[in-house]
């Protein structure tokens, strides 16, 4: 426990230097030159090095003083892999859309879709540039998000998407009514501040017929029925330390990352869906998918 959470850290130190980034550009080299390249002291880079070879990060060669950063790890850690990494395109394309029958035909022909707590976007740029009949809004609290996205969607020259900085904390009566074919949101609903009124408002929008899909964490709403859970440790640290706390420091419900599957069919009842299914992939065992119609 203890070296796994020290890693934690120096994945993070790597991070945040660009010593990934710049490890990534480089062939084996000394650590002298890992260090110039990234513009860091040479002895702070080594020790950080001892880390990452002792973890199974960085490939190590003593005959030669060499440290070299696999390819398939770089892909994991580097800022200019993540728009050219296709594992969560290839999980949306494969697994995800098909979860609602008939939708990959419906977003061909032309409907107009929602992301909720889009980010940065990727997804749903995704979606608009494999179907230009669809209309796609993205809606994001983050400012820097937000621009982000714009910026985006300019340079690949998408006219069927658009992205808005937006608090839903009232979009329970501030959405526009039967307005989407379809409205997603992935990993953000246990983040908002009035999570209900962000389902409210979801079923507000939706026009009649309209599909919502919301994946969220695979936990239980009850602690003892997590005990089992692989990951249960880390995302109960992740809600305390980010999702439970941004919805708190907001005033808000703050339900967690854990708010589980229990409670997410209730407020999903509350809100006005009154069959809702909960889809699970063999190869995920991190997230339910809840897939509801609008009656």
């Amino acid at each position: 426990m203890l070296n796994q959470g020290a890693l934690s850290l120096m994945v993070s130190i790597g991070h945040r230097t660009g010593l990934f980034d710049g490890m990534s550009e480089l062939p084996p080299v000394d650590a002298g030159k890992i260090a110039i390249h990234v513009g860091l002291s040479e002895r702070y880079v080594r020790e950080w090095l001892g880390a990452m070879v002792a973890g199974g990060v960085v490939r190590f060669d003593p005959a030669n003083d060499h440290y070299h950063l696999p390819k398939n790890h770089a892909a994991l850690l580097c800022r200019r892999s993540e728009p050219d990494n296709i594992a969560v395109f290839a999980a949306l394309d494969e697994h995800i859309l098909p979860l609602i029958d008939g939708m990959e035909g419906r977003l061909s022909e032309g409907i107009r879709v929602l992301d909720l707590g889009c980010g940065r976007g990727r997804a749903l740029l995704h979606l608009a540039e494999r179907f230009p009949g669809s209309e796609f809004v993205g809606y994001e609290l983050s400012h820097s998000a937000v621009e982000s996205a714009r910026h985006e969607a300019s340079a690949r020259g998408l006219a069927n998407i658009r992205f808005e900085q937006r608090d839903l904390t009232h979009f329970d009566h501030e959405a526009d009514p039967d307005d989407f074919d379809l409205v997603t949101a992935f990993d953000a609903i246990h983040d908002q501040a009035a999570p209900q009124r962000v389902l409210d408002g979801i079923h507000r929008t939706l026009k009649p017929g309209g599909s919502f899909l919301m994946q969220d964490i695979r936990a239980s709403s009850r602690l003892e029925n997590n005990l089992e859970h692989p990951i249960a440790p880390l995302l109960y640290t992740l809600s305390t330390m980010h999702c439970m706390t941004v919805s708190l420091a907001r005033d808000g419900a703050g339900l967690g990352t854990m708010w589980g599957e229990e409670l997410a069919v209730e407020m999903l009842g509350k809100a006005g869906f009154e069959r809702v299914e909960v889809r699970q992939l063999e190869h995920d065992f991190q997230n339910n998918f809840y897939v509801m119609c609008k009656g």
